[in-house]
């Protein structure tokens, strides 16, 4: 995985509570997996989209799951770094009509999952209210 972010939830207070809890805990699993996709989609940077279009669940259970993607340079666009040349002297590219020579680019870090995460981790307190609500417990 290229990128991503981790949801757990603490299965004590679930224990014991039946097939309405544990269908509420995957539940309040989806809603914050969801909501998480939708803040990295939101702000995630966007020249042609893919990035964006690529952010997704990647695994979920009533434990807790993860979001994110496996896109190759969706490390860099969330932590920064510099680019160099491995095959050749120089990276060549075209901005506008010109060609532009370098050695190495700097990226700077976008950090939209970790913008996300903490957007989310604020909501998780509603989302599993939400969650226990639809199960009505």
């Amino acid at each position: 995985m290229a990128a991503g972010v981790e949801v757990k939830i603490n299965r004590k207070s679930f224990q014991n509570s039946g097939l309405k809890m544990e269908a509420a805990a995957r539940q309040a699993v989806n809603n914050i997996l969801a909501f998480g996709v939708g803040e990295a989609k939101k702000n995630s940077p966007v020249k042609t989209g893919h990035l964006r279009r690529s952010i997704h669940v990647l695994d979920s259970s009533s434990k807790g799951g993860r979001y994110g993607t496996n896109i190759i340079y969706a490390r860099i666009q969330e932590e920064g770094g510099k680019i160099r040349a491995k095959r050749a002297k120089y990276l060549r590219f075209k901005i506008g009509n010109r060609w532009v020579t370098v050695k190495e680019v700097k990226i700077k870090p976008k950090r939209y999952l970790k913008r996300s995460a903490s957007t989310t981790q604020a909501n998780v307190p509603r989302l599993v209210r939400k969650a226990i609500r639809e199960a009505k417990l």
